[in-house]
C-alpha cells in the first residue's frame, strides 16, 4: 500500500512539474497570458522619432506638436511617468505610465526632452550604442544621452549594439536575410556575439 501512495505521489509530481514546464513554455511563445493584478499593470506607450510639424510622417514617427498633445492628455487625466528603475512591478497610487523610445534619435534630445522638461514627464530612450560610438549624425551623442540622464526625467536603455540592419538597407527589414539579433545559422559565437554586442564601449 505504501509503495502505491509513492507511486502516486511521484505521479502526481510528475504532472505538476509537466503542468508548470508547460505554462512557462505557452506563455514564453505567448500563447497563453498570465492575468496581471490590476495594481500592477503599467500602460506602455512606445514611440520612435520626433519630426516638427510638416514633415513626413510614417508609422515611426510623430510631429511635436502631436506629441505635446499627447503629453497634455496624460497630464490632464491624472497619468503620472514611471522609470523601470523606479518601478520594478511595484504597486503604484493612481495612473503610472511608462513611455518608451526606440533607437535613440537625435530627436530624442532636441524636440522631446524640452517638452518632458515643461510637462516634467519621464521617459526611457533605448540607444543602439553602435551609433553613439560612431557619431552618427541622426543619433543621440554621448553627451545628449548623459545630460538627459543627469536631469532624472530619461533613463537610457538598451537597443543592443547593432540591432538594425544597417549599412544600404538603412535599418529596414531584409525579407530574405538575417534581421535584427536573429542568428544565422553558420554564424559562429563570436561572430554572432561581435555583430550584436560590438566591442564593449567604455562610455557610460
Amino acid at each position: 500500500m505504501k509503495k502505491i501512495r509513492v507511486g502516486i505521489l511521484g505521479v502526481a509530481a510528475a504532472a505538476a512539474l509537466c503542468f508548470t514546464a508547460g505554462a512557462v513554455y505557452l506563455y514564453a511563445r505567448g500563447v497563453w497570458q498570465m492575468p496581471i493584478p490590476a495594481d500592477r499593470a503599467l500602460p506602455v506607450l512606445m514611440y520612435h522619432h520626433i519630426v516638427e510639424d510638416g514633415e513626413p510622417c510614417n508609422d515611426m514617427t510623430i510631429t511635436v506638436s502631436r506629441m505635446e498633445q499627447d503629453l497634455r492628455w496624460l497630464t490632464e487625466h491624472g497619468y503620472h511617468t514611471v522609470l523601470p528603475r523606479s518601478w520594478q512591478g511595484r504597486a503604484a497610487a493612481g495612473k503610472p505610465l511608462l513611455i518608451t523610445f526606440d533607437d535613440g534619435y537625435r530627436s530624442n534630445y532636441e524636440l522631446l526632452f524640452p517638452l518632458l522638461q515643461a510637462y516634467q514627464m519621464k521617459a526611457v530612450v533605448s540607444i543602439m550604442v553602435y551609433m553613439q560610438d560612431v557619431s552618427a549624425d541622426n543619433f543621440l551623442s554621448w553627451d545628449m544621452c548623459r545630460e538627459m540622464a543627469d536631469s532624472g526625467l530619461v533613463e537610457i536603455g538598451s537597443h543592443a549594439y547593432s540591432l538594425h540592419n544597417l549599412g544600404d538597407l538603412g535599418g529596414n527589414f531584409d525579407p530574405g536575410g538575417i534581421n535584427g539579433i536573429q542568428r544565422d545559422p553558420e554564424e559562429s559565437d563570436s561572430a554572432f556575439e561581435a555583430r550584436v554586442l560590438g566591442g564593449y564601449s567604455e562610455e557610460p
